[in-house]
């Protein structure tokens, strides 16, 4: 299992790792596929936290309920 800290280091990873159009959408699209498997690791994960973590927002970044 991974610790909040973990989270924390990943989002500020993809937070500073974009720079232009084209890497937003690729980032939100990693963004989407990681909380799948945060969700996995860990049920009580908080998507939305880590989406604002990362510099997007919710609605930017598409997530599979």
């Amino acid at each position: 299992m991974l610790s909040r800290k973990d989270y924390v280091k990943l989002a500020a990873a993809l937070d500073s790792a974009v720079v232009s159009g084209a890497e937003i959408q690729s980032t939100g699209l990693i963004i989407s596929k990681l909380i799948e498997v945060f969700r996995e690791d860990n049920p009580r994960f908080d998507s939305a936290r880590f989406i604002k973590a990362c510099g997007f927002d919710t609605v930017s970044v598409r997530i599979q309920d």
